[in-house]
């Protein structure tokens, strides 16, 4: 089915009024909390797993009650063992492995019970996968990078040994006609996509 995009804050650039990345952002959660199909498309298409339609998803995208927004984009569990975390950029940003280490904290707090850290018998967590889609004006030379929260550090003195804590991001950059094949395999992504386009 044809989708109609009306294009919205910046549609018309001889003014040389440009969309706020906020917007883009929003958009971007709109299309994708609430909605399984989606989430198991972009599991699938960024992680190169196959999990069929149907597959049980619950959304776990933190949420400020103060302001009624969300504080990530996009946070969901997959089959009960996967907890992904997607955020949209619409500027280049190499502190996302340090934003991912404060968000996934957080989502796991929820997800368990007061204090459960403190008793004796071990408890599980959900493996978590960290992606970030690009999407800005900026150049972004690779069409995937990899972000470190190692690359973050202070750096090292030989007496510091091996790096105890470390958080790994893949950035894809989804600016028209970068990763296409990748994009064409999500639709709720491409159809994102396309709207972007018309509202540049």
């Amino acid at each position: 089915m044809k989708t109609t995009y009306t294009p919205i804050m910046n549609a018309d650039t001889r003014t040389g009024l440009k969309a706020n990345p906020k917007y883009k952002d929003t958009v971007f959660s709109l299309l994708f909390n609430d909605n399984p199909e989606a989430a198991v498309e972009v599991s699938n298409t960024f992680l190169g797993t196959h999990f069929p339609a149907g597959t049980k998803v619950i959304f776990k995208t933190l949420k400020n009650v103060l302001i009624n927004g969300r504080i990530n984009d996009l946070a969901f569990i997959l089959e009960g063992r996967l907890i992904i975390l997607v955020e949209h950029q619409s500027t280049l940003n190499q502190n996302m492995p340090y934003r991912m280490l404060q968000y996934i904290a957080e989502t796991y707090k929820n997800l368990n019970d007061k204090d459960i850290e403190y008793r004796d018998k071990k408890f599980l967590l959900q493996r978590p996968k960290f992606i970030v889609l690009y999407n800005g004006e900026r150049k972004m030379k690779e069409d995937i990078q990899i972000l470190r929260l190692s690359d973050m550090y202070i750096p090292a003195s030989p007496e510091d040994g091996v790096i105890d804590l470390e958080l790994t991001v893949k950035m894809y950059n989804i600016t028209e006609g970068r990763n296409k094949d990748m994009v064409s395999r999500c639709a709720t992504l491409q159809e994102y996509s396309i709207f972007i386009i018309y509202t540049q």
